[in-house]
């Protein structure tokens, strides 16, 4: 379970079968608004989130106890999406500054950002998928139909609907 206080400081706790509940454990500060999280190819829970600086940040969670927070990006508008994938890689998508949809690959062992695409468009809303060990992210806005797109091929291709 993991939750955030007023503070901007995340808490996980997690449920054992054979003895309840765990304490709560403090993790990382200075969240502002939401967070994400997703399993890792590691079975570690992986959270991301933008700090109050408005930079976006990820740490490791193993078992109940933090491991660590690295800087995705210097500079997030928007919360953060975040999909796990296959062969030790989480991507994380986001909003830039500017608005501009970006997605960054991490590598779970090294536990660094190993690529970073900008995919040059804006969009109200979108979202993250990792399906066959490949991302796929999806834009849409009320006037448009989904696109997606692919970073192996680095091109947008409009789905029907």
């Amino acid at each position: 379970m993991l939750a955030a206080d007023e503070e901007g400081l995340l808490w996980s706790r997690r449920w054992r079968p054979a003895s309840g509940w765990e304490e709560w454990s403090a993790g990382p500060a200075e969240v502002s608004g939401d967070f994400v999280a997703a399993c890792g190819t590691d079975q570690r829970v992986y959270v991301a989130w933008r700090d109050r600086s408005g930079q976006l940040r990820l740490a490791r969670l193993n078992g109940n106890r933090w491991e660590g927070t690295a800087l995705i990006a210097k500079e997030a508008s928007a919360a953060p999406r975040l999909a796990a994938a296959v062969n030790g890689r989480l991507y994380i998508s986001y909003a830039d500054g500017d608005g501009v949809i970006r997605l960054a690959e991490f590598l779970e062992e090294r536990q660094e950002v190993s690529a970073q695409w900008n995919t040059e468009r804006a969009a109200p809303d979108f979202t993250l998928a990792a399906a066959g060990g490949a991302p796929w992210l999806l834009v849409w806005s009320p006037d448009e139909p989904v696109s997606a797109y692919r970073p192996a091929t680095g091109k947008w291709q409009l789905l029907d609907p």
